[in-house]
């Protein structure tokens, strides 16, 4: 039984630990986004892969023949 509790626990601590991550990406973290927070950590780690996808550096992997690379 306790492990079934930690286990909870840990999926939710990852969820609201990458939604603080992404969320301080581009804004601040403030007391009116604890409740998101412990809503996210309901996600557990897809939180992470959600947070990515709004927040992350998107950068084009496949490339068009004949396109040039800009970087």
């Amino acid at each position: 039984m306790i492990n079934i509790a930690v286990s909870v626990f840990v999926w939710w601590a990852i969820g609201a630990a990458s939604f603080v991550f992404w969320w301080t990406k581009q804004y601040d973290f403030r007391s009116e986004e604890i409740g998101l927070m412990c809503a996210a950590g309901l996600l557990g780690p897809f939180a992470f892969i959600a947070g990515w996808s709004i927040h992350g550096n998107w950068k084009v992997i496949i490339r068009r023949r004949g396109e040039k690379c800009e970087n």
